[in-house]
């Protein structure tokens, strides 16, 4: 009898193996093997994407532009240049500081924005030295043998070099 039961257990779990068999219960089908490949209308292999269905969020820099810049100076060096823009800013707790290149679509002329993030709570600055900052970007050779022009903006002003 005992026979009879275990044999009829396992008669039964077998049975059951041929509907989990394509299920994602069954380890086997964890990883495949042959994915599917998808083409086109043109015949094309289309791969798969990590995008998100909705696509990419849009990106907004919400850093105001500095109010003050006091210089800008272009550093050369053996792959490029090193454009330096000066500032000052009112209270002491301003950070993220970054000339952030802007694209106007003039193919001669380089364009950045001299943005920085105030404080949640503003500090009085003691001292000129504590108020004033530098911000830098790196140019290449081929940047620099494009561009005829060079054009930092900021909140009371816009200056410009030639390379």
């Amino acid at each position: 009898m005992r026979n009879l039961i275990i044999l009829f257990t396992a008669a039964s779990l077998l049975a059951g193996c041929a509907s989990v068999r394509d299920s994602r219960f069954n380890p086997r089908n964890w990883v495949d093997s042959t994915p599917d490949v998808v083409t086109s209308d043109s015949g094309a292999i289309v791969l798969p994407t990590l995008a998100p269905r909705k696509g990419y969020v849009a990106f907004v820099d919400t850093r105001p532009l500095i109010a003050q810049m006091t210089g800008l100076s272009l550093q050369r060096t053996q792959t490029g240049a090193i454009l330096v823009a000066s500032g000052r800013v009112p209270t002491q707790g301003y950070y993220d500081a970054e000339l952030v290149e802007i694209d106007e679509g003039l193919p001669n002329r380089l364009t950045y924005a001299f943005r920085i993030r105030p404080p949640s709570t503003a500090m009085p600055a003691t001292s000129a030295a504590q108020s004033a900052l530098n911000v830098a970007v790196t140019l290449s050779n081929a940047q620099l043998l494009q561009a005829t022009e060079i054009v930092v903006q900021a909140g009371n002003v816009t200056r410009s070099l030639r390379p």
